[in-house]
């Protein structure tokens, strides 16, 4: 059976990890080999600017960096989504791996 684009990125990101905190370091690695920055996006209707990767402090949760006309700040990457809809996937795959897809 043919895997999709979405089964490819998740296998990428978690390949080889033994525990959870190295699965996400694998997806912040995957998402800053990947994502092209900066680049646009929308996070809750607002339009904003992805400007960085941000690992959690204790390793389980992946943050964006994003500017919008209030400012700067710190939201869940899976809040966002990217106006580049092939770099999106990557959200959307992440997204589907939270929900224990």
């Amino acid at each position: 059976m043919k895997k999709s684009k979405i089964e490819k990125i998740i296998e990428d990101a978690t390949t080889d990890c033994h525990d959870e905190e190295e699965t996400f370091s694998g997806w912040d690695c995957l998402f800053e080999d990947q994502l092209r920055l900066p680049q646009e996006c929308e996070v809750n209707h607002i339009q904003a600017t992805l400007l960085k990767i941000v690992q959690s402090q204790g390793g389980l949760a992946i943050h964006a960096k994003i500017r919008t006309k209030e400012g700067t700040l710190i939201a869940p990457i899976e809040t966002l989504t990217l106006k580049n809809r092939p770099q999106n996937t990557y959200i959307e795959a992440y997204k589907k791996w939270l929900k224990g897809g």
